[in-house]
């Protein structure tokens, strides 16, 4: 074999083999086609990656409407112009997840965000890609809910538009018999305009067989609402903790609740017939971590709503340790609950994001001053996209004690720095911020008060959502503590303002708040106290406020916060229990 001449054989390790006639392009595509083709023979067919149809038909049955406008036009025989409309509308925090249904449905039809209204809307217009993509797809995979009724109308309707009938004035009045009982039906002028036109009834259909649990998931996306409930009660903490998961329906599709329940195995519907309504709701703490849980685990969200099921499983988790019966527990809960749904963040930080301030908390717009807010914060020309939830839960928030800013460009960028013994600090936040960074950190040296200093910094990329914390923190250019910094001031958030300005001193904590203002550092204290039940004090410092937390609630505190704390930031909670253990050894 080594005499021989290796040009006879083909240049690949099967050289033991007759050359193929076949390119290898040729080659692959044949493979392909073949197992295409075997699978599809047998029944297997081949879904595209993305969204289950399944789910997207459940979060239709949620979110979507069936539309048909009838609008004058005098160009038009009939003087009426029919427009049949497929739309889903939601909150901007949704727009990723509406691009993947729009993905899904072939990239027809458009998206459209009212600024406004911080909506966003997919719609679908055309009556080809009605009929060929949109109706399809719901007579494949069935709606569940009673809007079923209004496809089923809608899509009679969209077959006489096809056949040009909404062009004569007999056509028409068909359309309007059918749009009668649709959604919100006929207005007053078109019903005295066709009085004597016979409306059809909605379609009437029954739930049969089994429950697609892709559908429940979609459905969960559009109406599920994940909630923790804090009542007072006769308990030695004062308090008790229940889990809510809960959907709510208009009380028409109240047989559609027994079916869920059905397929799920667990949970129990209400009906509340004074508000129309029925409830579907699993409380129970077996049920949701044995059958709840792992469900959305096999079929999970895909929207803004996984963040709160995020949420949801933490504090499940807290509850299974039995944590929610011990004060420090309850504290964690408090923390996680408080951005969670209404509480979460997901537009802007300042008064438009509609979250509302716990009472007891000063928010009074007070003087600003310039110093940073543990960061600081530049514009630049580059747009680029990013998660601000991210940023938020890696405490990017903190304060810091420089500023940089330049009105010339338009996103701003975030930075980070400190002193160069505190470079694996540096690295940590690195570690979670590196996707929106151009390069490593660097390393810096400069004379201070005619003494050499280094530290090691960072910076991210320009990037839009940043515009929202500098707006945030800086209004008209200026730092402040904002007025939500209720909902902000997360523990991950708390322990990176700890490590970044926490000082141990006499068994307790100082933070160095130098650069706020009075009113800015009580506000931060209130919510110390309020959210967190921290013993906390102001201290005046060469006319500079400070935060004094006591010895008294370095446990509590450690117990929120220890999580988030890196290794070498730990001797910042030394308490005096274990300083003097330090001492007898």
């Amino acid at each position: 074999m080594l005499n021989l001449n290796r040009s006879n054989f083909q240049a690949h390790p099967f050289h033991l083999v007759s050359p193929s006639p076949w390119s290898l392009y040729t080659s692959i595509s044949l493979l392909s086609l073949t197992t295409s083709a075997v699978l599809s023979f047998h029944g297997f067919a081949i879904q595209p990656v993305g969204l289950h149809p399944q789910y997207v038909t459940g979060f239709s049955d949620g979110e979507s409407t069936f539309s048909v406008s009838v609008l004058q036009n005098p160009k038009l025989k009939t003087g009426l112009r029919v427009r049949p409309v497929f739309q889903i509308k939601l909150h901007t925090k949704d727009t990723v997840l509406l691009k993947k249904i729009k993905s899904y449905f072939s990239e027809i039809g458009t998206i459209s965000i009212n600024k406004q209204t911080l909506s966003v809307i997919y719609t679908v217009s055309s009556i080809e890609d009605l009929n060929k993509i949109i109706i399809p797809h719901f007579e494949r995979y069935p709606l569940l809910t009673q809007k079923r009724s209004d496809f089923e109308l809608f899509k009679k309707i969209v077959y006489l538009m096809i056949n040009k009938e909404h062009l004569t004035m007999e056509g028409l009045k068909k359309i309007l018999s059918l749009k009668y009982f649709m959604n919100w039906g006929l207005n007053e002028d078109l019903k005295q305009k066709f009085y004597d036109i016979v409306p059809i009834e909605r379609p009437k259909f029954i739930l049969t067989g089994t429950l697609d649990l892709f559908w429940l998931s979609g459905f969960i996306e559009a109406e599920g609402c994940f909630y923790v409930k804090i009542t007072q009660a006769s308990r030695k903490i004062g308090f008790a903790v229940q889990l809510d998961f809960n959907l709510t329906q208009h009380i028409r599709d109240k047989l559609l609740f027994k079916f869920i329940q059905g397929g799920l195995g667990c949970g129990h519907a209400v009906e509340i017939p004074q508000n129309t309504r029925v409830n579907f709701g699993v409380t129970k703490l077996s049920d949701i971590q044995n059958i709840l849980l792992p469900f959305l685990n096999k079929h999970p969200l895909h929207g803004s709503k996984r963040l709160d099921l995020q949420n949801f499983i933490e504090i499940t988790k807290l509850m299974l340790n039995k944590e929610h019966l011990t004060e420090e527990g309850l504290v964690k809960i408090r923390a996680i609950k408080s951005g969670m749904n209404t509480g979460r963040n997901y537009t802007t930080l300042d008064k438009t994001s509609g979250i509302i301030n716990p009472k007891g908390i000063n928010t009074r717009i007070i003087s600003q001053n310039q110093r940073s807010f543990h960061t600081y914060v530049e514009r630049s020309k580059t747009k680029r996209e990013a998660s601000i939830d991210e940023v938020v839960l890696r405490g990017a928030s903190a304060k810091n004690n420089r500023k940089y800013a330049s009105t010339k460009n338009k996103y701003p960028r975030l930075g980070f720095e400190q002193a160069f013994f505190q470079s694996s600090y540096v690295w940590s936040v690195f570690g979670a911020l590196s996707h929106y960074s151009y390069s490593f950190p660097k390393f810096k040296t400069k004379n201070r008060n005619s003494i050499q200093t280094s530290s090691l910094s960072f910076t991210t990329r320009s990037l839009p959502v940043l515009v929202e914390f500098f707006v945030c923190f800086y209004p008209n250019g200026k730092k402040v503590v904002p007025e939500n910094i209720f909902h902000l001031l997360t523990p991950v958030s708390l322990a990176h303002l700890i490590m970044g300005d926490g000082t141990a001193v006499s068994g307790g904590l100082r933070i160095c708040t130098d650069s706020f203002t009075v009113q800015d550092v009580v506000r931060l204290i209130n919510v110390l106290i309020i959210k967190y039940r921290l013993k906390c004090t102001l201290h005046m410092t060469g006319n500079k406020p400070r935060i004094y937390i006591s010895s008294k609630s370095m446990d509590l505190l450690i117990s929120v916060i220890d999580p988030y704390i890196i290794p070498s930031m730990k001797y910042k909670l030394i308490t005096r229990a274990s300083k003097s253990c330090q001492t007898k050894k």
